[in-house]
């Protein structure tokens, strides 16, 4: 499908390789409360496996500005995913993407299509206006993964290491490679190698493995995290949550008040949205925004330490 098809602005296609980038940070901008198995890297992949032409996105501009996923098992088809940037909403994109879904799945010979949301998401109105009509059926799940209990857990607390070994650099190196570009910048891991060499880090495992995270250092009386990462199949366990909690005792056992962290503003990449929702919700607050700090604008955020217990750290 070309522009022609949904007008002089809008092209439907199917996704290609170079699209990877945005549909990942579309997806996790949209649905930033995903589980770990409907990271959007990793849907991708799957779905690049069966019926990829039914992986769809939506561009104007030369830019994804949508996508979706649509599947036939033989008996009904399923549309899944469908997402549109909120800058370019309300101009019948979401539209065009599930009419071309339904193409995809008609040429198969698709009978009937279905679709699963939320029974208190608004954007029910939105598929009642495309024909889709709620339906009296009880909607039952069984995940095919690790048994319940069995999924891959921190096994052997957080270490904290102070100047890590060199062993230690190479697994967070890694880890910062492995959430690169769809989090980091390409510059991000080799830096994190340089920052190491005079910076602290408090990792956790989850089945021997490096599983998340926190780098941070001393400035200007402050704690300072200069990298924060979490595998992304483990997003959503608590991984983040509890290496901050043993950041913020570890500082206030030093004496330090407060926590300092930077993020992407979510005006500049849609997919920090998620990120700066996670630090507020740990106390985190934005106190200033710096112009032109990396290649575009940074947030501080700071935490309060008042009310944190001043323990043996880490």
């Amino acid at each position: 499908m070309d522009a022609d098809t949904y007008g002089s602005d809008v092209g439907v296609r199917p996704f290609a390789a170079r699209d990877h980038e945005a549909v990942v940070e579309l997806w996790r901008s949209v649905f930033p409360d995903d589980p770990p198995w409907n990271d959007a890297a990793e849907l991708i992949r799957r779905k690049l496996t069966v019926q990829p032409d039914l992986l769809l996105v939506a561009c104007r501009e030369r830019g994804v500005v949508g996508a979706v996923m649509a599947g036939f098992d033989g008996v009904r088809g399923w549309i899944h995913h469908l997402a549109v940037r909120p800058d370019s909403r309300h101009l019948g994109i979401g539209s065009r993407l599930l009419a071309a879904a339904e193409a995809g799945l008609r040429a198969l010979g698709c009978p009937k299509v279905n679709l699963q949301v939320r029974a208190t998401n608004p954007v029910i109105a939105f598929y009642e206006t495309n024909g889709y009509r709620l339906e009296e059926r009880a909607s039952m799940g069984k995940r095919l993964g690790a048994s319940p209990g069995t999924e891959a857990r921190p096994s052997s607390g957080v270490e904290l290491h102070r100047r890590p070994a060199p062993g230690v650099v190479e697994e967070i190196v890694c880890l910062a490679r492995s959430l690169s570009p769809a989090w980091f910048t390409p510059n991000v891991p080799e830096d994190t190698r340089r920052d190491l060499a005079f910076h602290d880090a408090l990792c956790l495992r989850a089945g021997g493995e490096l599983a998340g995270v926190v780098v941070f250092t001393s400035l200007d009386g402050s704690i300072h995290i200069t990298l924060m990462a979490v595998r992304p199949e483990l997003h959503g366990r608590g991984l983040g949550s509890e290496l901050l909690a043993h950041l913020f005792r570890h500082a206030s056992s030093l004496g330090y008040d407060r926590v300092v962290a930077l993020t992407v503003p979510p005006d500049v990449k849609p997919v920090y949205g998620s990120t700066l929702r996670f630090y507020e919700k740990r106390g985190f607050v934005v106190s200033r925004r710096l112009r032109e700090l990396w290649e575009h604008d940074a947030l501080e955020l700071v935490r309060p330490l008042a009310d944190e217990p001043r323990g043996s750290g880490a």
